[in-house]
C-alpha cells in the first residue's frame, strides 16, 4: 500500500482527475437515486434548493479560490503559510456574511419564495447546507493550491465516498428517504469532511493589516469576476428558466436528465480547473508567455479531443442511455446529444480562454463577455424556443458560447500586444 500510494503520488494529474470521477459520479449517481426516490417534484424542488448552494458556491469560487490559484504559485514558502492564513480568515468572514443573508432571506421570504412542498425547517438545514459544502471546497481546492492533490482526494473520499456508501445503504435497506432527510444526510457528510481539516482552523490569529491587504488585493481581482459569475448564472440558466414556460416541465425535465448524463464531462472540466490556472501561473512567472501560450494550447488540443470522443459516444448511444438509468418515455430526446457535444466542446475550449485571462490578472473582458451573453440570452431566448422548440436550448446555449468566446480572443490579443 505504501509503494503504492507512493506511486500515485508522483503523477498529481491522474490523481486530480481520479478525484474529481469520483465528484462527478457521485453527483450522477445521486441525481438518479433521488428520481427514483422522491419522484420529479421533489427531484425539482431539491434541484432549486441545491442551486441556491452553488450560486453562493459561485461567489466563494469568484472572490476566494480564482485569486488564490493565481497568487499561490508565485509566493515563497514562509509567504504561502501567511498567506493561507489570511485566506482562512476570508472564508470565515464570506460564509459568515452568506449565512446572516440566507437565514435573513430564510425568515423574510421563505414562505414565499421557497418551494410550496418545504417547510422552516429544511430552510434552516439549507443554511448548514451551505456553510459545509463552502467550507469542503474551500478546503479541498486550498490542497490543489497549496499542490497536495493528494490531500485533497482523501476529503473528497471521505465526503463523496461516504455519499455513495449512504446511498447504497439506503437501496440494499429499500428504504424511503425524504426531501429534508436527503439535505440532512448531506450536512452530515460534509460535516465530517470539514472536522477532517481541523487543524487547517486551530490557532487562527487576526493579523488585521495583513488580511486587509490580502482581502483589497482579491478584491481588485476579483471584482469583474464576481459580477462574471452573477452573470453566467443568468445566462447559464436562463434559457431553462425560459423552457419552463415556454415547453413545459417535461421538456425541462429531459433537458435536466440530458445534462446529468454528459456532464460526465465535467470530471474532464472540473479537473482541468484544479490543475490548469495554477499550473498556468507557475509557468507565466517563471518562463513567460510564449510558454505559457505553448501550455494552454497543448492542454485545448488534447482536452478537445477527448470531448470529441466522449461526445460521439453519447450521440450514438446516447438514446439508449436515457432508457437505461430514467425512463424510456425520454428515449425520444435522444438526438439533442448532438448538440450537448458540441456545446461541450465550446466550453471546454473556453474554460482554458479563461484560465488564460485569469492568469494574466485581466479579468474585467469575463465580465463584458457575460454581460453580452446575459443581453442575448434576455432577448433572444422565448423566440429561439419558439421557433426551435427543445433545440432551442441548446443552440442557445451555443450561441453564448460563441459569443463569450469571441471576445475572450479579442480580449486576449489585445492583452499580450500590450505585454
Amino acid at each position: 500500500m505504501y509503494k503504492l500510494v507512493r506511486y500515485i503520488r508522483r503523477y498529481p494529474q491522474l490523481i486530480t482527475l481520479g478525484d474529481q470521477a469520483l465528484v462527478s459520479g457521485t453527483s450522477f449517481v445521486l441525481g438518479v437515486f433521488l428520481v427514483k426516490q422522491l419522484g420529479l417534484e421533489l427531484y425539482g424542488d431539491f434541484t432549486l434548493l441545491w442551486l441556491i448552494v452553488l450560486f453562493f458556491g459561485s461567489l466563494h469560487e469568484s472572490l476566494i479560490v480564482a485569486p488564490m490559484y493565481t497568487f499561490m504559485p508565485k509566493l515563497e514558502l514562509k509567504q504561502k503559510h501567511d498567506y493561507i492564513k489570511q485566506l482562512s480568515l476570508m472564508h470565515i468572514s464570506f460564509v459568515f456574511v452568506t449565512s446572516v443573508l440566507l437565514w435573513l432571506f430564510i425568515w423574510v421570504y421563505g414562505n414565499q419564495y421557497l418551494p410550496g412542498t418545504l417547510d422552516i425547517k429544511v430552510g434552516i438545514v439549507l443554511q448548514l447546507a451551505v456553510f459545509t459544502f463552502l467550507t469542503v471546497q474551500f478546503q479541498r481546492k486550498l490542497s490543489y493550491a497549496s499542490g497536495n492533490s493528494f490531500e485533497a482526494a482523501k476529503l473528497d473520499l471521505i465526503v463523496y465516498g461516504g455519499q455513495l456508501l449512504a446511498l447504497g445503504l439506503i437501496g440494499i435497506l429499500n428504504s424511503k428517504i425524504e426531501l429534508f432527510q436527503v439535505i440532512l444526510m448531506l450536512v452530515g457528510l460534509q460535516g465530517i469532511g470539514v472536522l477532517y481539516r481541523w487543524k487547517l482552523w486551530f490557532g487562527l490569529k487576526v493579523d488585521m493589516p495583513s488580511f486587509l491587504e490580502a482581502t483589497y488585493r482579491h478584491w481588485l481581482y476579483s471584482k469583474w469576476l464576481l459580477g462574471t459569475s452573477i452573470l453566467q448564472w443568468c445566462s447559464g440558466n436562463f434559457f431553462i428558466i425560459v423552457a419552463g414556460g415556454v415547453l413545459g416541465s417535461v421538456a425541462v425535465g429531459a433537458i435536466r436528465m440530458i445534462q446529468n448524463l454528459i456532464g460526465v464531462l465535467n470530471v474532464l472540466f472540473l479537473a482541468a480547473e484544479n490543475y490548469t490556472p495554477i499550473r498556468a501561473s507557475k509557468i507565466l512567472f517563471d518562463s513567460g508567455w510564449k510558454a505559457l501560450k505553448k501550455f494552454i494550447l497543448r492542454i485545448v488540443v488534447v482536452g478537445t479531443i477527448a470531448t470529441a470522443l466522449i461526445g460521439c459516444f453519447f450521440t450514438f448511444y446516447g438514446e439508449w442511455l436515457l432508457g437505461f438509468f430514467f425512463s424510456k418515455e425520454l428515449m425520444s430526446y435522444g438526438n439533442q446529444f448532438v448538440g450537448y457535444s458540441i456545446l461541450y466542446v465550446l466550453i471546454y475550449v473556453g474554460i482554458n480562454l479563461r484560465f488564460l485571462l485569469r492568469t494574466l490578472e485581466h479579468t474585467r473582458p469575463l465580465f463584458i463577455a457575460y454581460i453580452l451573453g446575459a443581453v442575448f440570452s434576455l432577448l433572444f431566448a422565448k423566440p429561439i424556443l419558439i421557433q426551435f422548440g427543445i433545440s432551442g436550448v441548446v443552440l442557445g446555449l451555443i450561441a453564448n458560447q460563441l459569443i463569450f468566446q469571441s471576445y475572450f480572443f479579442f480580449s486576449i490579443n489585445h492583452k499580450v500586444k500590450n505585454l
